[in-house]
This record gives C-alpha cells, structure tokens and sequence, in this order.
C-alpha cells in the first residue's frame, strides 16, 4: 500500500514539474506577443475616427525635432507656447546605447522591448496633453545602428542582406500595433536620413548621376524604394490610418528625390532634410571662411553664389517629384532643416528658407528645440559662448535655466514664422 502511495505522489509530482517546466519554456515571442496584446487597447480616439491623422496634414504644420538623450516632456508644453504644432521626436538615444531602444539588438530582432514602448508612450501621453503631434522616428532599424552607438561607423548592413527589411517591417508592424490608437501620433518616420549609396559611393551627394546608380540596385537589398514597399505592407495589415513617412535617399537630400518613387497608398508623406550647403552650414568646416548670402562650399570644394534665387533652384528635385507623380504641396514635409547658430549669415539663410517653404506650402520642422547634449542648433540661446550656468546643469543631467535663452535675431526669424 506504501508503494503505492508513493507512486501514486511520484507521478503527481512528475505532472506538476512539467506543468511549470512547459510553462517557463514558452517562446520569447509568444510572451512578446502578450505583452502587445496588453498594449494594444485604445488609447483616446477609436480607430474609426483615426482620419484626422491624415487630415491634420492637409494644411502646412510648423514644428521642430526633439532628439534628446532622455525623455523630456516637459519640452512639448514649452514648444506649445512657441506656437509649435508638431514635433519629430526621435527616441533612439534614450538607452544611451545600452541596447537598439525598442529593437534589443539590431543585428536580430525579435521582438519590441515593452519597457521602452512603455516610456515611449508616457512620452506621447505628455505630447498629447500638452495639444502637439508626434512623429515617431528612428536612427536605428535592424540592420543599421545610430552611429554614435556603432563606435561612429556607418553600419550598412541592412543595405546588403534582404532579411533586414523583413526584420525592419516587423519591427514597424509591432510598433504600429502598439501606437495606431494613440491621440498624438500622426506620422511613423520609417528611417532616419537612409543613406544605402554609401554601400558603393564614397563621394557627395552633389557628384551622383542618381538614375544610373538606382538602375544598377533596384530590387537589391540597396533598393530604398523596396525597403519602403514592405514597412508601408507590414503596417497597413494592422494601422490603415497612419500617416507614413518616408525620407528620400543619401541622407535625406533632395536630389535623391530623383530616384524616389511614389507609393500606392494615400496616407504617405515624402520627406527631405536641408542642412546645405553642409560646408556653410557646419562651423566645423566653415570656420568663419563663409557668410550667407555669398560665395558659399559645395562639391570638390568649388564655390558658388548662394542666395534666395540660389537656394529655391536647389529644392527644383522635389517640384519635379511632384509634378512627376502628381504629389500635392502638403505631401511634402521638410523633416529637418538647421545651421550652426554661430555662423555668420544664419538669419538671412533662414529667412529666405522659411519664405520658400511659405511659398511653396510644405510642412516643416527646424532642427532642433532644447537639445540636451549639443547646443550648436539651440536657437533660443543666441550666437557666442554660454554661460557657466548652461553647462552646469547640463553636466547635472537637467534643462538649463530659462535665462540662458535670450531674445535674439536668429531664433526671431523662427519665431516670426511660426506666428504667421
């Protein structure tokens, strides 16, 4: 009879060891997938009233780019009293590099990392509390990881094996799961500043015959266009409404507009980003040697007459793109546009870029508002060196005090702007 009692415990504890061990054993993926369902619930608005996503770019919207290296939400309140309507945030720095935030691992992605969605999203509950849109974008996707993060090497893997798009718009399809609902959200900026003829061309982006070179990588793992293909399909199975954005080629330029196709899908915005001319615009490289308007850098250290006449004839790429395929004015967003604040000319090389847009009705967001680790493109804070007290509290970890933003000409044309 005792045998048989303690055969009859064994097997009952057989049966239990089990039970726990087929429960500790379920898939990463399945656990991931738990964790999405339990974020998937909607956040403000149903899905049946998401066209205002779309419709909130049907005018020209005025915003700014956040790419600080933590959360600030602080910042959409203060953008707001700007006359702000939208930000491009960019969360990609937040881990500080710990790990690819939202991804784990570029090189293998699996899954979303749910306590950086969480963080994401209390950030977008901040944006739509404070009455401004959001963006989301970037730096990373699997397959090419933010520089910075990537001992400042360009990481082109994505640009030479295909199985990185398809990681790519699974990882857009998780995100988009998580984010389609959520108030604030009126765009999903698929990658930062693309830049796959890198893999095989070391010069400019002045010096490319963009037809030839697009001829000999279609449908390659090269192909922008094809990357852009199937993110728009993996997150049209479960967002219709979102808006998509998509940058244009080597790092975002114009001129790759050339190559640039037009997606079969309406809620699509074509994106550029204008820092040029770079060797004006960068103080690094322009060394107080130049001043707009005036003789200016460009390609093979050539010179040129940069002024407003000058200027429009270089954004002629993205007209041509909209007259090719029939793209209306507010399909277009100018997703970073910047200059050094201590180069000569900055005010002027503004305001002629800002009355192009103006003319022209595209969407734009300067680069960028309070960044929390470079101060070159903080207009608030005027030309010169700053106070002691700026860095400071940047070495503190916290937002410098107000008064170290002052009333200047170069953050007035920006403000001038975004009043009208």
């Amino acid at each position: 009879m005792k045998k048989s009692i303690r055969f009859v415990v064994l097997i009952i504890g057989i049966i239990i060891v089990l039970s726990v061990v087929n429960n500790v054993k379920r898939t990463s993926q399945e656990q991931h997938d738990e964790l999405l369902n339990s974020q998937t619930a909607p956040i403000g608005e149903s899905s049946s009233d998401q066209n205002y996503k779309m419709t909130f770019w049907d005018v020209q919207r005025k915003g700014t780019n956040f790419f600080n290296s933590k959360s600030i939400p602080e910042n959409y309140l203060v953008a707001k009293d700007k006359g702000i309507e939208f930000v491009r945030l960019v969360p990609s720095k937040w881990t500080k590099g710990e790990h690819d935030f939202l991804i784990g691992d570029v090189e293998n992605y699996t899954g979303l990392v749910m306590e950086d969605v969480d963080a994401l999203v209390a950030n977008l509950d901040e944006a739509e509390k404070a009455g401004i849109k959001v963006i989301v974008s970037t730096l990373s996707i699997p397959g090419l990881r933010y520089s910075q993060f990537n001992d400042n090497q360009i990481d082109l893997r994505i640009w030479k094996d295909k199985k990185y798009m398809d990681q790519t718009a699974t990882f857009w399809k998780d995100l988009a799961l998580v984010l389609k609902d959520h108030p604030a959200v009126v765009g999903y900026n698929i990658i930062n500043e693309p830049q796959p003829e890198r893999v095989s061309i070391e010069g400019e982006f002045w010096d490319v015959n963009y037809d030839e070179w697009y001829k000999g990588v279609e449908n390659t793992s090269e192909d922008l266009n094809l990357l852009y293909e199937r993110v728009i399909k993996s997150i049209r199975e479960v967002d219709t409404e979102t808006p998509i954005v998509l940058d244009s080629g080597f790092y975002a330029t114009p001129w790759a507009f050339n190559y640039l196709k037009k997606h079969d899908d309406n809620k699509i915005l074509y994106s550029f980003h204008m820092y040029e001319p770079y060797g004006y615009t960068t103080k690094r490289l322009n060394n107080d040697q130049y001043k707009y308007p005036g003789l200016l850098p460009t390609s093979n250290s050539n010179v040129e007459m940069w002024d407003k006449e000058r200027m429009d004839l270089f954004f002629e790429p993205i007209r041509s793109f909209q007259s090719k395929y029939g793209i209306s004015s507010n399909r277009i967003l100018v997703g970073e546009f910047g200059c050094d604040r201590n180069v000569e000319g900055i005010e002027p090389y503004f305001s002629d870029m800002l009355d192009i847009y103006k003319k022209e009705e595209w969407s734009w967001a300067f680069y960028s508002f309070r960044e929390d680790e470079w101060d070159a493109m903080d207009y608030e804070l005027g030309k010169g060196k700053l106070k002691w007290i700026y860095w400071e509290a940047i070495e503190n970890g916290e937002n410098p005090p107000e008064e170290c933003r002052v009333e200047n000409p170069i953050w007035n044309v920006i403000q001038k702007h975004l009043d009208e």
